[in-house]
């Protein structure tokens, strides 16, 4: 588990300085806060079950919500 989480740390710095843009998922083009969540567990190997939201208001979500995807995705 450990060593998961260093490879999504790591994963996760490695996007340092990429330009923000709502919905974005490319490090070229940009991307947000889920876009950073996606791209880092992405590169680190984890394997994504749920859909990450496409479409949504940067203040449209709940911590419910937020927190059943994260888990979905095999977080903690």
């Amino acid at each position: 588990m450990a060593n998961r989480s260093a490879r999504i740390v790591s994963a996760a710095q490695a996007l340092v300085g990429a330009p923000f843009r709502l919905h974005g998922r490319s490090a070229e083009t940009g991307i947000d806060c889920i876009g950073l969540v996606v791209l880092a567990l992405e590169r680190a190997g984890c394997r994504i079950v749920a859909a990450a939201p496409e479409a949504y208001s940067i203040r449209g979500g709940t911590l419910e919500r937020f927190h059943a995807g994260m888990k979905a995705a095999g977080l903690r």
